[in-house]
């Protein structure tokens, strides 16, 4: 099968062929990734919910987090790069806007890591729960946006013989 390069600096030197295969495991692996991201979502959902949670177990959970969301946003990048060069116009806009959506989510986030230090945590509990629930909010939002157009381009792919 011919390969084809993919352009983005979270994905240099990243080959992916051209196959039904690839679009299924990906397309897996983007599922995986969904779960893995709302489960660490639902989780700090959960440790937010009451009294200040012990900082380490806070710390921890952010983390966690962090890690499934950057897990999926280089996976989804990936999918993007392959896909864009290969999209008629209005599908490639579609793309390009969901890209600047994971950007902006992405400044979103890095945003309320940094305003939200442990300390801050730990003097404006309920702040915290507030701004943390919102973030939540935005990520799920995210995640479905994704799960619109995402899955139906790689079942089609997957689908082709």
């Amino acid at each position: 099968p011919r390969k084809a390069r993919v352009s983005s600096a979270a994905s240099q030197h990243l080959y992916v062929p051209e196959s039904a295969q690839v679009a299924r495991t990906l397309v897996g692996e983007l599922r995986d990734a969904h779960r893995s991201l709302m489960a660490q979502l639902s989780a700090m959902d959960a440790l937010t919910a009451g009294d200040p949670a012990d900082p380490v177990l806070c710390a921890n959970g952010r983390w966690r987090l962090s890690q499934a969301s950057l897990g999926r946003r280089l996976l989804a990048a990936r999918i993007c790069d392959y896909f864009l060069p290969r999209l008629d116009a209005c599908e490639r806009q579609a793309l390009k806007q969901l890209i600047a959506a994971d950007q902006a989510l992405l400044k979103d986030s890095s945003a309320h890591l940094g305003r939200w230090t442990a300390e801050r945590v730990r003097d404006d509990w309920a702040g915290f729960r507030t701004a943390s629930s919102e973030m939540r909010r935005k990520t799920f939002e995210h995640i479905a946006r994704e799960q619109r157009l995402l899955y139906p381009m790689l079942q089609e792919a997957a689908a082709r013989r």
